[in-house]
């Protein structure tokens, strides 16, 4: 029993131990040992890591920095390539027993650049040497370097290890030469715009803060302002030209619609249009060249309220037409009411009224009108008599059969309109 509890014992202990070592060989696959990152004036970063191997290890995935890799070269301590595989966040290395590797390679996606503000974001696993381009000025930095060299005009930052956030401009700056000469192209661009009527009132924010930050010696600020108003200017003239040029070729696809006769669906399209168009009075140009492309999609999809065969059939309903409208107006002219000639309608206009409060003046003279006539009179009578243009009597018509006043009867191709019977108070003799 002691024995078989003896043995039980060894084997939890060897196998823990075992379990140890492979825990800390897996951890240990490979160690940092230095990182060096040349940075370019076009953002391109060149990265030199070194890690140390184990060597009973034949390969090893080393994680990188970034994700895309060019030019990559990883050799042995004796400047020998090794071969390697890519993997996500890095590479499998073929290490053959090497101690140590070397890795070189090229990227961007360290970069990032806003109006003339570079900016580099790495999280490191070592202290790192950086090197800036030349003529780089540092803005800022999230951790203080441990060093801060200047070699061959370069600058050279030891960093610690961890997240490191460093923003920096590139080329002379912070001098007043050069804050005057960017305000001034700043403001010639929004000048230019302005005399072509785009609004560039965001632009104009940020040149006068440009001037503010020169004006107290701040220069550097001044660029980044100056430059930052620029940037938004040409961004405002390219979005006011597309705004521009989707609004003269939706314009043209509505007089086309209109010409071809597609007009079920254009009254939609000229609605989005008129949006856009205040849209791009206001300088909201990009919501302009939205509601354009809008009403574009609505203009290309009318169809014709009626589909006809041919231009000759076109012709002879139209010729046809006129020459009812011609008949049917001298008819109605001529037009007597059935009723006796001694006697006609009394309309009762103050009960109209008094039941309809809000109706509008111009409505109250129509009716007036339609009373004088007996209670009954063509629309095309109230567009003479009142010189309404067609769409306003056809809207004053649907206004008051909503009101319940009158009935609308069609004769041919017109319309009667008749007041309706409970506010007729009956017959009487003509004096």
């Amino acid at each position: 029993m002691n024995r078989e509890i003896v043995l039980w014992t060894l084997f939890i202990l060897i196998f823990s131990i075992n379990s140890s070592l492979v825990s800390v060989q897996a951890q240990q696959d490979y160690v940092p040992k230095e990182l060096v990152l040349t940075v370019y004036a076009d953002g391109v970063v060149m990265v030199e890591y070194d890690v140390e191997l184990d060597v009973t290890y034949p390969r090893v995935e080393i994680v990188l920095f970034g994700e895309i890799y060019e030019d990559l070269i990883i050799e042995d301590p004796n400047g020998i390539p090794l071969d390697y595989s890519l993997i996500e966040n890095g590479v499998n290395v073929y290490s053959l027993g090497a101690n140590s590797v070397r890795i070189i390679y090229f990227t961007s996606d360290l970069t990032n650049k806003s109006a003339r503000v570079w900016d580099l974001s790495i999280n490191s696993p070592v202290n790192s040497s950086i090197v800036l381009p030349e003529e780089a000025t540092i803005i800022s930095l999230n951790k203080v370097p441990l060093t801060i060299t200047i070699i061959d005009g370069k600058t050279l930052l030891i960093m610690p290890e961890g997240l490191l956030e460093i923003s920096y401009l590139v080329g002379v700056a912070g001098t007043r030469e050069n804050a005057l000469f960017l305000i001034t192209e700043a403001e010639t661009k929004v000048q230019e715009l302005k005399d072509r009527k785009i609004i560039v009132a965001k632009a104009e924010a940020d040149l006068e803060e440009a001037k503010t930050a020169f004006s107290i010696g701040k220069y550097a600020d001044a660029e980044i302002y100056a430059e930052k108003a620029k940037q938004i200017a040409l961004e405002t003239e390219t979005a006011a030209i597309q705004a521009n040029n989707i609004t003269i070729e939706v314009q043209n696809l509505i007089e086309i619609a209109k010409s071809e006769g597609r007009t079920r669906g254009l009254d939609q399209a000229e609605v989005l249009m008129q949006q856009a168009n205040d849209k791009y009075v206001e300088g909201d140009y990009e919501k302009s060249f939205e509601l354009s492309n809008k009403a574009k999609f609505e203009a290309e999809n009318t169809t014709t309220p009626l589909i006809l065969e041919s231009n000759y059939l076109w012709f002879i309903i139209i010729i046809a037409i006129i020459a009812i409208t011609a008949l049917l107006s001298r008819h109605f002219k001529k037009r007597k009411l059935p009723e006796p000639p001694e006697k006609k309608t009394i309309v009762d206009l103050k009960k109209i009224f008094k039941e309809n409060p809000t109706l509008r003046y111009n409505d109250r003279e129509i009716l007036e009108f339609i009373a004088e006539k007996g209670g009954e009179a063509l629309e095309t009578e109230i567009r003479e008599k009142f010189k309404l243009p067609r769409t306003t009597a056809w809207r004053m018509t649907k206004r008051l059969q909503k009101e319940q006043i009158i009935d609308v009867q069609k004769i041919g191709e017109q319309n009667l309109l008749k007041i309706k019977e409970e506010y007729l108070q009956g017959k009487r003799e003509s004096d």
